[in-house]
C-alpha cells in the first residue's frame, strides 16, 4: 500500500556518471520501470535518470526513501512551512482576540470570498478552526451577505459548535443541534425559530437521510468540519455534501488533515468545495496525479506533481500546523460532549437526587459523600458498581448501563488514526473503562497496536511495553490508569493525550499530562476530555483547571 501505509527501507544515490542509483524493496518495481528505470544486476539497484521529478516522485511514492548528500543538496528544495502575510479585512464581532495566524486565516477567507465560493481552513486539533470560522461567519452576516448556515460535522464534535458559538459569537443568533432519529432530526430542521443568523449542526450519518429537508433549509454557507470523512466518492454523505454545495453561496471546510491516506483524499473534499479546483470527475483527477500499475493496470503504485497538486489545494486554502503557529500556547485543550441515553439518565439523576436528599437531611456523612461522586463518575463512563468500596475505588457487581462515552471516543480516535503517523496516549480511571477501550483498540488497529498499563500489569512488562510505544511505529496507542502511568514514564511518541476520565486528584492529573508533555517532546500537545453534558464530568474537569482537590469538590459539588 502507498500513502505512508506501508514503510519499507529504501535509499537513493548519484552516480559517477550523473545518474540515479535506488535499492528499493521489490515492491516498488512497476514504479521504478515506469520512471525509466533499467535494473542492474551487479549491484542489485535500479538506474534511474538524474532528475529533479524522478527524485520527487519517488518521494511522494515511497515512504521513507532516504538518499545521499549529492541529491539532498541538488534535487531536494529548501522546507518552507511559513504562513502567508495577513491581508486587509474588516475586524469581526467577536468576543475574543484571535492568534495573528487566525487573523491571517480569517482574512484570507474573507477576501477570497469576494470573487469566490469555496476556502479551506487546513488547521490541525487544537489551533482554532472553531474561533476561526465563527469569526468569518459573523463578518459575513453583519454584511448581510449569509443568513442562513449549515454545519455537517461527525456526531462528537456537534455539541461542541453550540459551546463555541455561546463563547465567542457577538451577533444575534439562533443554533440548533439536530438531534433524535431521523424523523425527529426533519422535524426540528422544519420548525426552525429564533432570530438573528440561523445556525443548524448536523452530523454526517444523518445528514444523507435528511438530505432533502437540508435543500428545503437552503443555506447560504454549508461548512464541512472535519471534511476528511467526506473524502470518499462513493460515499452516500460525500454524493450528499457534494450536491448541497452546488446550491451553496459560500462553503468551507474544516480539518488539520484533508490526507489521511493517499493524495487522492483532496478531490472529494474539494468536489465540495470549488470544482473549478480539481474538476468534476475523479478518474480525470487521479489520471493527472497517479501512476497506475499491477494487474491490469488498476492498482496505484504511485504519485506525480504532488507538489502540483498541493499548490492548487492552497490557493484557496490557509494551513496551520501545531509546529508553525508560533504564538500557539505549548499545550491546548480540546473537550468533547456526548449525552445519556434515556435510562443512563434516569440512573444519573437517581443518584444524584439521593445525595441531595441526604445533604438536606443534615445526615450526610463524608464517606457517603465520596461514594455518590464515585457513582456518577463511574456512571458517566458508562459503568455502574452496584457495590463499592471507596477506599479502594474496588468495582464489584458491574453492569454496562451506557455506551454514550464509548461511542465519542470511538469517532475521535478513529479520526486521530486516519494519520498513519499518529500516536495516542489515552488515560481511563475505572478499570472497567481501560477494559471496554481496549476491546475498541482490537478492533481499530489489533491486539499488537496498543499497549495497556494499570494496576494488573505485572513489573517487568511495563518498562517494555513504554519501550515499544516509544519506538515501534506499530504500537499506536497507549492505554493507561492515570495512578499507574502517572509517574516515572515518558511518552514523548505521541503529542496527543486523550482523558476518557479524570482522577479527582489534581496532582495525578497534572502527572498524566506530564507524560507527554517533558524533555524530549518536539511538538506542541493536545488533550482531549471526553464529558457527559451536564454532569459531573464538567465539574471534576473544572474543579482541575482550577488546580482543586478531592476535599473542596465533595464540599461544594452539591450547591
Amino acid at each position: 500500500m502507498l500513502g505512508g501505509k506501508r514503510v519499507l527501507k529504501a535509499y537513493a544515490q548519484k552516480t559517477i556518471d550523473g545518474m540515479m542509483s535506488v535499492q528499493a524493496d521489490y515492491f516498488y518495481k512497476e514504479l521504478l520501470k515506469k520512471l525509466g528505470g533499467t535494473w542492474d544486476p551487479y549491484n542489485k539497484s535500479w538506474i534511474l535518470p538524474y532528475r529533479k521529478d524522478v527524485w520527487e516522485t519517488l518521494q511522494y511514492s515511497i515512504a521513507g526513501i532516504i538518499a545521499d548528500q549529492n541529491i539532498m543538496d541538488e534535487l531536494n528544495e529548501p522546507y518552507s512551512d511559513t504562513h502567508k502575510e495577513a491581508k486587509e479585512a474588516p475586524i469581526p464581532p467577536i468576543k475574543a482576540i484571535l492568534y495573528k495566524y487566525q487573523q491571517a486565516a480569517y482574512a484570507e477567507a474573507y477576501n477570497a470570498f469576494n470573487d469566490r465560493c469555496g476556502f479551506a481552513y487546513l488547521m490541525e486539533m487544537g489551533t482554532g478552526k472553531s474561533i476561526t470560522t465563527i469569526a468569518t461567519i459573523s463578518q459575513l452576516y453583519i454584511e448581510k451577505r449569509i443568513n442562513k448556515v449549515l454545519i455537517v460535522a461527525p456526531l462528537a464534535v456537534c455539541p461542541v459548535w453550540d459551546k463555541e458559538f455561546r463563547q465567542f459569537a457577538e451577533i444575534n443568533y439562533s443554533l440548533a443541534v439536530l438531534k433524535g432519529s431521523t424523523k425527529d432530526k426533519s422535524a426540528q430542521l422544519n420548525n426552525l425559530t429564533g432570530i438573528g443568523l440561523q445556525v443548524v449542526v448536523v452530523n454526517y450519518e444523518s445528514a444523507w437521510r435528511i438530505e432533502a429537508d437540508l435543500h428545503r433549509y437552503n443555506a447560504d454557507m454549508i461548512i464541512a468540519d472535519e471534511s476528511q470523512r467526506i473524502k470518499n466518492p462513493r460515499a452516500n454523505q460525500s454524493k450528499t455534501m457534494h450536491r448541497l454545495g452546488d446550491r451553496a453561496k459560500y462553503k468551507l471546510i474544516l480539518t488539520g488533515t484533508p490526507v489521511t491516506a493517499t493524495p487522492l483524499d483532496f478531490w472529494s473534499q474539494y468536489r465540495f468545495l470549488d470544482p473549478s479546483i480539481f474538476g468534476m470527475s475523479y478518474y480525470a483527477f487521479r489520471t493527472r496525479y497517479v501512476i497506475m500499475g499491477g494487474f491490469e493496470n488498476k492498482q496505484v503504485i504511485g504519485y506525480r506533481d504532488l507538489k502540483g497538486l498541493c499548490k492548487k489545494a492552497h490557493s484557496i486554502a490557509y494551513r496551520v500546523t501545531k509546529r508553525t503557529a508560533l504564538d500557539l500556547p505549548d499545550e491546548t485543550e480540546e473537550v468533547y460532549y456526548c449525552e445519556f441515553e434515556p435510562r443512563a439518565a434516569k440512573l444519573y439523576r437517581q443518584i444524584y437526587n439521593d445525595g441531595f436528599a441526604k445533604l438536606e437531611s443534615g445526615v450526610v456523612t463524608t464517606p457517603h459523600k465520596i461514594t455518590q461522586l464515585l457513582r456518577l463518575s463511574q456512571l458517566c463512563g458508562g459503568f455502574l458498581a452496584h457495590d463499592i468500596d471507596p477506599e479502594s475505588e474496588g468495582e464489584r457487581t458491574l453492569e454496562q448501563v451506557s455506551t454514550a462515552k464509548l461511542e465519542l471516543f470511538t469517532d475521535i480516535i478513529t479520526d486521530l488514526l486516519d494519520n498513519p503517523a499518529k500516536k495516542v496516549v489515552v488515560f481511563a480511571r475505572f478499570r472497567a473503562e481501560l477494559f471496554a477501550i481496549a476491546k475498541i483498540m482490537d478492533k481499530l488497529v489489533g491486539s499488537d497496536g496498543y499497549r495497556v498499563l494499570n494496576g494488573d500489569t505485572p513489573q517487568k512488562d511495563r518498562g517494555q511495553f513504554v519501550q515499544d510505544f516509544q519506538t515501534n511505529p506499530n504500537v499506536r496507542v497507549f492505554l493507561a490508569n492515570q495512578q499507574c502511568a502517572g509517574l516515572g514514564i515518558t511518552l514523548t511518541a505521541s503529542d496527543t493525550v486523550i482523558f476518557y476520565s479524570n482522577s479527582y486528584n489534581y496532582a495525578d492529573y497534572e502527572q498524566a499530562k506530564a507524560r507527554v508533555h517533558r524533555i524530549g517532546q518536539k511538538n506542541k500537545c493536545t488533550y482531549i476530555h471526553l464529558l457527559v453534558k451536564d454532569s459531573i464530568d464538567e465539574d471534576v474537569l473544572k474543579n482541575l483547571q482550577h488546580k482543586g482537590d478531592t476535599a473542596k469538590l465533595v464540599v461544594d459539588f452539591y450547591k
